[in-house]
């Protein structure tokens, strides 16, 4: 179990914030509310959270966060998917070799 950081768990509460209260989301905002930089939200929209978010308006790259996200039973689970070697990737590493 991966134990993750203050960054990931801001970005973890954020985007569950985002989900309950169904409001839409700016890079910009995710930056403030996790302190990440703008990059760092792009790459993680982009390689890891595509499939978690609806986008909303593309010039000012802002999303809604979807059910999808409620397969994270935990904070946990999010870190683990956010890793750059998540587990999944790993085993399926493992299984050819």
């Amino acid at each position: 179990m991966q134990k993750g950081t203050n960054k990931q768990e801001a970005l973890y509460n954020f985007l569950f914030k985002c989900y309950l209260s169904k409001q839409s989301f700016s890079v910009d905002e995710a930056v403030e509310a996790t302190g990440y930089e703008p990059s760092t939200i792009a790459t993680y929209i982009r390689k890891k959270l595509l499939h978690h978010l609806v986008e909303v308006n593309k010039n000012l790259k802002s999303y809604y966060v979807i059910n999808e996200i409620e397969q994270y039973e935990n904070f946990y689970q999010f870190v683990e998917h956010m890793s750059q070697t998540s587990r999944k990737v790993k085993d399926q590493h493992d299984q050819f070799h």
